[in-house]
């Protein structure tokens, strides 16, 4: 799976939770917990996602 689909998949995921919460059928800990989930995915793990497919890449060259 490419990053751009994961980044979209989280926004979407993000939108949901969003939704939801506005609509009162998730509560406040669910709510802040998929926040705080999201952003720990977009800010540790898809910069080392995208460091590794670059380094996979150089080695196919």
């Amino acid at each position: 799976m490419n990053l751009k689909a994961i980044a979209i998949l989280l926004v979407a995921l993000l939108i949901a939770n969003l939704v939801l919460f506005a609509l009162k059928l998730v509560n406040e800990a669910f709510f802040w917990s998929v926040i705080v989930i999201a952003a720990i995915l977009a800010y540790f793990v898809l910069p080392r996602l995208r460091k590794s497919m670059a380094n996979k890449e150089k080695h196919k060259k």
